[in-house]
């Protein structure tokens, strides 16, 4: 032990051990010791809390895919887990992942997942001591043409080039320890080396305002070559979590047309892909990347990170670091704030209408505003909604079909009545959960 301990309960974790034989374990025995002196011993007068039962052991997970993108140490990387089960998955139950000890017990700050095939519904992971569990899924029903696709993000790689040590996957019932079907050998994986340094001289976006689009142009230097288009060469950017960009096409282009003359830009998680070289490239590097929305709320963003990528190899190859690249942007609202029910998730029952709902601001109104929403399909009444000069608050309700689906929807809103430029900050998205009239609300 590391430090003193004093007196009252303790947790001793033992990883790896392998379960005997089906059947009730004999009575475990803790003792403690201090200079060759017994302390502290186990009351042997009883058996309770002192055995295991070990059940069956799980019937085969047959994998068909362990991958992991990039493969750098020490860089935050996506992993996929392929696998048929040997017996159905039901809804009632959960798949466990289980990294090896080389991995952080959080595995990442922001770990999330999806299933991409074989799984149906809103997945949901959580994560605990290196365990991702994931629930949330219809039944699976086990079809080696159709596997078990999983892939989770987020994950930051361990700093070693050494083997990781087994993966492994199980399912179980939810709150079960037992496993019914399971693999303790799922492969490991190697490490690479971690990347070098991409000079990043500038970002320069064109405003900080909140919730507005803005062109940022950035400035840097590849020293290592980074490999043409057709070998899977890219330039990426990663922005933070501050930011709210959705997947698909971007708008970009460049100024190093030694680069490329052409480039073309593509999102994906918040990360931005930039390619369209035909050769191999080293030097300085000058684009542009337009109608990026600045985050939603005032503050100061996390670093905006740069990489160059081999995605042939999957490693990244040179990077930008926060401590050498400190790209940190503050953001301010560009006017007053107009709230929509105090900026709070709306939860409404299908085939009924919601109570009396607000839109708020701080000060008496500036102008004739009509708040105009834009829905998935159920109905904001009234559909504008009147913001007269000088009122504080204007009344609205919401009004779900008795045939819309359940689920987390989001209403956006347009000010119309506005100056040009707009004078009040762009109004931000509203959650709106629908559910059904037996669900039970909890306030």
């Amino acid at each position: 032990m590391d430090s003193q301990y004093t007196t009252g309960g303790l947790i001793v974790q033992i990883d790896n051990i392998r379960n005997p034989d089906r059947g009730k374990t004999d009575p475990f025995l803790i003792q403690t010791f201090y200079d060759g002196v017994m302390l502290d011993n186990t009351d042997t007068t009883t058996e309770t809390g002192r055995t295991v039962t070990i059940v069956d052991e799980g019937t085969p997970i047959q994998i068909q895919q362990l991958s992991f993108d990039p493969k750098n140490e020490g860089e935050q990387a996506s992993y996929t887990f392929s696998f048929v089960s040997t017996n159905p998955i039901e809804s009632t139950m959960e798949i466990v992942i289980t990294f090896p000890s080389v991995y952080d017990k959080t595995l990442g700050p922001a770990i999330a997942c999806s299933a991409t095939n074989g799984l149906l519904g809103d997945i949901i992971c959580k994560v605990s001591d290196r365990k991702v569990i994931i629930s949330g899924f219809e039944t699976y029903l086990p079809d080696t043409t159709s596997p078990v696709i999983i892939n989770l993000f987020g994950v930051i790689n361990p700093n070693s080039d050494a083997d990781t040590g087994q993966f492994k996957i199980g399912t179980r019932v939810s709150g079960s320890e037992a496993y019914v079907d399971y693999n303790s050998a799922v492969g490991t994986l190697t490490m690479s080396s971690a990347p070098g340094w991409a000079v990043l001289y500038d970002i320069t976006p064109a405003n900080l305002a909140t919730r507005l689009d803005a062109t940022y142009q950035f400035n840097f230097t590849a020293i290592a070559s980074i490999p043409k288009t057709s070998s899977s060469g890219a330039i990426k950017v990663d922005f933070p979590s501050e930011f709210i960009i959705p997947d698909g096409e971007g708008n970009c282009d460049t100024t190093t047309t030694d680069f490329s003359p052409v480039v073309t830009c593509s999102f994906s998680r918040n990360t931005l892909s930039i390619s369209g070289q035909t050769e191999d490239y080293s030097g300085n590097v000058k684009f542009v990347v337009r109608n990026i929305q600045n985050p939603i709320e005032k503050g100061t963003a996390k670093n905006i990170l740069l990489k160059t990528y081999d995605g042939l190899n999957s490693l990244i190859l040179e990077r930008s670091f926060k401590n050498l690249d400190p790209f940190f942007f503050t953001y301010q609202y560009p006017g007053p704030l107009i709230y929509i029910n105090k900026d709070e998730t709306i939860t409404a029952i299908r085939g009924t209408q919601t109570n009396d709902l607000y839109v708020t601001l701080d000060f008496p109104c500036a102008l004739n505003l009509t708040i105009k929403p834009s829905t998935p399909g159920f109905s904001v009444i009234p559909y504008g909604i009147k913001l007269s000069l000088g009122q504080t608050k204007a009344k609205f309700r919401v009004s779900v079909p008795e045939s819309f689906a359940e689920g987390t929807y989001k209403i956006q809103w347009e000010t119309l009545g506005d100056t040009i430029p707009p004078y009040y900050t762009p109004i931000k998205d509203t959650p709106v959960i629908v559910v059904a009239k037996t669900s039970k609300l909890f306030n």
